[in-house]
């Protein structure tokens, strides 16, 4: 132990005596350790831990799917939830919620609020107890004695600024009172903005239902249960009860998903890739500390060979420069940590709209621990190689060396070489990522979204079932605030649907078509939304046959629908869908409509998804509350939000709106994880090609430097500045062409892996490969051409003499 400290404070001494060699290696091990911190900090909170719940490895998210219907992802219907719940051993808490926005009124400004109905045990089941107050007592989970809520601590301080006092008071939801019975305790990273959480009590023909699904599940396993096991329990029972409810489930089957993996969503693969990317990064910022500490070790030459001559051993001497490197390592981490706290605060703003829990990335005392190992492993890394060859040296043959003032040999100058092309073939890799994936971007901003999103203005609301509980009110009110919105300067039309393109929700409906007899369980779904006459004008949809939905499509007037282009071709190849019948069935409610026309198709959750089959309902003729609004403008949209917010208050002052955005927003947000990693990817590839470049920069200096006399000689025997010129060029092309080689090789390996983040682009794309090779060919030249120049202007009688 006094040995190493000795190591160590020796270590410190020497490092301080050169303040350059040690400022630039500290900085360029902070770089890489602290971008490795940086994501590792946000992989810690998305994918390694992303909920903080009760033992969430045993939580599970079951879902339903039916390949007949087309439905892949569907919710559970009451009846069907308490047939499971009853009938499965496998879970030790089976419970549902659903989502049920609803509009906060008589404290203040009316304020649109998420509550979430959950059933008996499901917040026991993640965990979660009060803070203040109480849970919900059995008996409020029945129709009649449900009029309690449970607030989250974030929207009890946000609404009403913290006050204890609010336990036990009343608050107004939908113009039903609910008393507040407790506080429940702020749960890190959680994904969903919850307000309110509410019993589920269902009405006698909501629990009856089988047709209406709006029930999300999930359980605990049982000790001893595995997930395989749970799901071939479920699937058996899901198999009895199609048996027993052939209409409503045949062909419905669930499936179970890890509620961490459910939670991680689409964040894993950008995710990993960016984990990737950061540990090539390291790995370049490795090499030309590396390289550094060999150029510094052959100045140390003759002075560790004195030290052996005096009794030193040799693994004295290599335990001696491992220490010294891993001190450098740790000063690089501990100025690490700083850069990766600023890099997670800059990442987790910017990019919280699309992954929450990026917000909840912070640098704690995991991460710390991860730097301190990782700065430890870079240490060992980056000072091996010098250190190794320490224990090569020939004591007599390096005494000779250094009395003659030679400062390295060709086996050093190669080790720095081999160094310098492993860090351009690194590069390489990243920037190929990159490029890919801007070619990816360029491509998707290519596409026929199928409307025309610009200067289109959007926002939400919805009509609560208190004042607006027929279908007759519904439509009123659309109407009215369609007339006041298309009033408003500046506002071209106007138009309403349940669900906007890119807004992420997918209402689905099943249908036949007349003339077709279906077997059991046999019919077709297709995407649904209930619009208003000029909402597809309003979004830029195109017509492709048939005619657009007009005032008359009313709820007087025979129903009608329009189809789009994907479902006309699914259902009618070879036909002409136009006056065809179909009867369809959203929830509860059926309908026997007629097709009037055919929309080209649109983009609806992805831009480059499959076309999507999709039925439009006039609203009119089937109200629905939740109305998604579409505004198109002659000036820049958020430049009328004032208006905009006016005429809703005008027509209707206690109905809150929300998201009020430009559609674009919505197509950003879909776009947000894919550009972050591209934005990120470039940045990482930046500063590799950089790192890279400064090592070939750092290799010609010195071999420049080393063979001074032989430029002299040669300057001496006729060779012009030229000629030295391009002999220096030459070695630093010769090595970045070595490494751009060596990168195209492994570059396709690594782009395979991000296939799926990939669009109009393949992963040998050959248009990123040869722009790649171009652009890491120019900055090498850049750093090749100083050293160069130096070379072709030493003095041959001043290198002589100083020979």
């Amino acid at each position: 132990m006094r040995s190493l400290l000795e190591d160590l404070r020796y270590a410190v001494r020497l490092l301080f005596r050169q303040p350059g060699f040690t400022l630039a290696a500290v900085l360029l091990l902070a770089l890489g350790i602290g971008v490795n911190s940086a994501i590792f900090s946000i992989v810690d909170s998305v994918l390694l831990h992303p909920l903080s719940y009760k033992e969430p490895e045993r939580l599970y998210v079951i879902w339903t799917k039916n390949q007949l219907r087309n439905k892949l992802q569907g919710a559970f219907a009451a009846p069907e939830f308490q047939e499971y719940a009853e009938r499965q051993k496998s879970f030790s808490q089976f419970a549902a919620y659903m989502i049920y926005p609803a509009t906060l009124t008589g404290r203040g400004e009316p304020a649109r609020v998420t509550a979430t109905l959950v059933s008996a045990g499901y917040l026991e089941m993640l965990g979660i107890s009060p803070v203040l107050g109480r849970g919900f007592a059995a008996e409020e989970y029945q129709i009649g004695r449900n009029q309690v809520a449970l607030l989250t601590e974030e929207f009890w301080k946000e609404r009403f600024g913290g006050d204890p006092g609010i336990v036990g008071k009343v608050v107004r939801l939908e113009n039903e009172l609910h008393v507040v019975a407790g506080i429940l305790p702020h749960i890190k990273g959680e994904d969903r903005k919850v307000d309110m959480y509410l019993p589920l009590a269902l009405t006698p023909e909501s629990a009856a239902s089988w047709d209406s699904r709006f029930l999300f599940v999930t359980g605990r396993l049982n000790d001893g249960v595995s997930g395989e096991q749970a799901s071939a329990e479920l699937k058996s029972i899901g198999a009895a009860i199609a048996s027993e409810h052939p209409e409503s489930n045949i062909g419905t089957e669930p499936y179970l998903v890890q509620a961490e993996r459910e939670a991680q969503g689409d964040a894993r693969q950008p995710l990993l890739v960016l984990s990737a990317a950061v540990g090539l990064v390291l790995l370049v910022t490795c090499s030309n500390v590396a390289n550094l500490l060999l150029v510094r070790a052959a100045a140390r030459h003759k002075e560790i060979a004195i030290r052996s001559a005096m009794g030193a051993s040799q693994w004295r001497v290599f335990r001696q420069m491992i220490t010294e490197s891993l001190t450098l390592a740790w000063m690089g981490g501990i100025v690490g940590l700083f850069i990766a706290w600023w890099g997670v605060r800059i990442i987790g703003k910017w990019g919280s709209a699309t992954m929450p829990k990026l917000a909840q990335s912070q640098v704690d005392w995991l991460v710390v621990g991860y730097t301190f190992l990782v700065s430890a492993a870079a240490g060992i890394l980056f000072g091996a190689i010098p250190a190794w060859q320490v224990l090569r040296l020939n004591l007599a043959d390096t005494l000779r060396d250094e009395s003659r003032g030679s400062s390295g040999g060709t086996r050093k100058g190669l080790t720095r070489s081999l160094l310098v092309v492993s860090e351009v073939a690194l590069s390489v890799i990243l920037l190929v990522g990159a490029g890919l994936l801007l070619r990816t971007f360029i491509e998707l901003n290519r596409l026929d979204l199928g409307f025309k999103p610009d200067r289109v203005l959007t926002l939400r609301t919805t009509l609560a079932e208190s004042a607006y509980g027929t279908d007759a009110a519904k439509a009123g009110y659309v109407r009215r605030i369609i007339d006041r919105l298309e009033r408003v300067p500046g506002v071209i039309s106007a138009g309403v649907s349940t669900a906007l393109p890119m807004m992420q929700v997918n209402w689905l409906t099943d249908f036949t078509v007349d003339g077709r007899p279906a077997q059991s369980g046999q019919k077709e779904s297709a995407t649904y939304a209930a619009v208003t006459p000029r909402y597809l004008e309003t979004i830029g949809a195109r017509l492709a046959g048939g005619r657009m939905l007009s005032e008359s499509d009313n709820e007087t007037a025979p129903p009608v629908v329009m189809i789009s282009e994907a479902l006309g071709k699914r259902v009618f190849p070879g036909e002409n869908a136009v006056g065809r019948f179909i009867n369809m069935r959203v929830g509860r409610f059926k309908t026997h409509a007629q097709i009037v026309g055919i929309v080209h198709d649109m983009a609806y959750a992805k831009p480059d998804e499959k076309p999507r089959p999709v039925v439009y309902q006039p609203h009119a003729q089937r109200a629905w509350p939740f109305l998604a609004f579409a505004i198109r403008t002659s000036a820049e949209p958020m430049s009328l939000e004032g208006a905009v917010r006016r005429a809703f208050f005008e027509v209707d002052s206690e109905l809150p709106v929300e998201r009020v955005q430009p559609m674009g927003a919505l197509m950003d947000k879909v776009l947000a994880q894919q550009r972050l990693a591209l934005v990120l990817l470039i940045v990482f590839a930046g500063l590799a090609v950089v790192l890279a470049a400064v090592g070939l920069f750092g290799v010609l200096a010195v071999a420049v430097a080393q063979r001074s006399r032989e430029m002299g000689i040669r300057m001496a025997l006729g060779a012009s500045g030229r000629d030295i010129l391009r002999l220096v060029l030459t070695q630093g092309m010769g090595l970045t062409l070595a490494g751009i080689l060596a990168g195209l090789l492994a570059a396709p390996l690594a782009s395979q892996v991000m296939r799926q983040m990939l669009y109009g682009v393949q992963p040998l794309d050959p248009i990123t490969f040869a722009a790649v090779a171009l652009l890491v060919l120019a900055a090498s030249f850049a750093a090749c051409v100083l050293p160069a120049w130096r070379a072709s202007k030493v003095d041959p009688g001043l290198a002589l003499r100083g020979e």
